[in-house]
C-alpha cells in the first residue's frame, strides 16, 4: 500500500475502535447495576415519550400547551413552521401523577363538554 490516505483511514479505524473499547470498559466499571449501563435517554420526543410512559402523546402535548413542562425546541430552523419539541421523560412522569392524582384517574364528563362547548363558541 503505498497510498497514504488508505494507510490513514486503517489508522484511523484502529484507533477508533481501541477508543471505543476502552470507553465501553470504562463505562462497564461506573455502571452500579453489575455492568450495565441504563440507556435511557432523558430528552425524548412527545411520541417516545409517551410509550415510555404510557401516557398519551396528546396528553404531553398538553402539558407543553399548558405550560406544565418545559419542552426543548429540536427544530434547527430559528423560526420553524411546525415545531418539533424534547420533553424530559422523569418532568412528564411527575406531572401525569400529579394530574391524576387531582382526578383520581376520572374524568369529568361535563366539565369536558362544558369546556368544549365554550371553545367552540369562542371560534365562531
Amino acid at each position: 500500500m503505498s497510498d497514504g490516505k488508505g494507510l490513514g483511514a486503517i489508522l484511523e479505524g484502529v484507533v477508533r475502535e481501541i477508543v471505543r473499547q476502552e470507553v465501553k470498559a470504562a463505562l462497564a466499571e461506573l455502571a452500579p447495576s453489575g455492568g450495565q449501563v441504563a440507556a435511557e435517554p432523558s430528552w425524548v420526543t412527545p411520541p417516545q415519550a409517551a410509550q415510555m410512559t404510557g401516557v398519551p402523546a396528546k396528553a404531553i402535548r398538553n402539558m407543553i400547551k399548558e405550560g406544565a413542562i418545559k419542552p426543548r425546541l429540536r427544530n434547527i430552523a430559528r423560526n420553524p413552521a411546525q415545531p418539533k419539541y424534547l420533553v424530559n421523560v422523569k418532568e412528564v412522569e411527575a406531572v401525569a401523577a400529579r394530574w391524576n392524582a387531582t382526578d383520581n384517574g376520572r374524568i369529568n364528563i361535563e366539565e369536558r363538554a362544558r369546556r368544549f362547548l365554550s371553545d367552540r363558541e369562542s371560534r365562531k
